[in-house]
């Protein structure tokens, strides 16, 4: 903990493990899991511990907060919801495959993906938590990044890795974009936008990484013509939403090209 004026550090507080993920905060403490298995709560003013929990696994995703309950996953496969000020464990849901994704929370919901390539809604109950729904998603991993939530159009956004080696996706996207013109008006656009959903709905269906779902029943509302955009396999990231203005923002592809080696993927950026 630094002080925001002056860097100078006002505390530190060891635990077991490396912390791999972003630490939620409210009025008292600071809450934060740990490679150890250990969600922890610190006290904000003076970095002591106020509690934690051990999980079964490591933890490597961050927290969230909603009407005082910590919700959290875990490596161990389960959705954890605790009291913030005492600690106690609320209630657990075993999701069946390891959770390396943040949770998004509201209207007493919690929306997270697992290693089973599963988004999943929960409902809070209070005690414990039933299945809202469950769906299956294409890709190899829902690591890292976290679902986004548009409470106005009732729509989660989830993002997935998918199954193919980074230049053989890029390749067949590619191969997609590169019909039709290259004039970059609106005519021209609107033909690559739906190029581009044509084949993520048919043979590019494996390769499809944005996911916009119904928010209470997991049905995908729509197909975005959204190609795969990170590079190294790593996940793509979710988009930012601005719910007062019906608008999202996420970053992706049109064109790539290559420039020396192959390893050298640059986006074609004037358009």
């Amino acid at each position: 903990c630094l002080d925001e004026n002056t860097g100078i550090p006002r505390w530190e507080f060891q635990t077991g493990g490396p912390i791999l993920h972003t630490a939620a905060i409210d009025g008292a403490n600071i809450y934060f899991g740990s490679q150890d298995g250990n969600l922890y709560a610190v006290q904000t003013s003076n970095g002591q511990l106020a509690w934690k929990y051990k999980t079964g696994k490591g933890i490597q995703n961050a927290p969230c907060i909603v009407s005082n309950t910590v919700y959290i996953g875990s490596s161990d496969g389960y959705m954890y919801a605790f009291d913030a000020v005492s600690g106690s464990l609320k209630w657990r849901y075993d999701s069946g495959y390891p959770i390396l994704t943040s949770a998004a929370c509201g209207n007493n919901t919690i929306y997270f993906g697992n290693e089973g390539i599963y988004a999943h809604a929960l409902q809070d109950n209070g005690t414990s938590a039933s299945v809202k729904w469950k769906k299956r998603l294409a890709g190899q991993s829902m690591s890292e990044y976290w679902p986004v939530v548009s409470q106005s159009q009732n729509i989660v956004f989830f993002r997935t890795q998918p199954y193919g080696g980074f230049h053989n996706v890029l390749g067949d996207g590619d191969n997609i974009l590169a019909q039709g013109s290259d004039t970059k008006d609106a005519t021209s656009i609107a033909a690559e936008q739906q190029r581009i959903i044509t084949y993520l709905n048919g043979a590019g269906a494996i390769w499809k990484t944005f996911w916009a779902l119904d928010t209470n029943t997991g049905n995908e509302r729509y197909t975005a013509p959204i190609l795969y955009t990170a590079g190294e396999g790593t996940t793509p990231v979710p988009p930012v939403i601005d719910d007062t203005n019906n608008k999202a923002w996420v970053v992706w592809r049109t064109r790539y090209k290559t420039f020396g080696f192959p390893q050298s993927v640059r986006p074609w950026v004037d358009f």
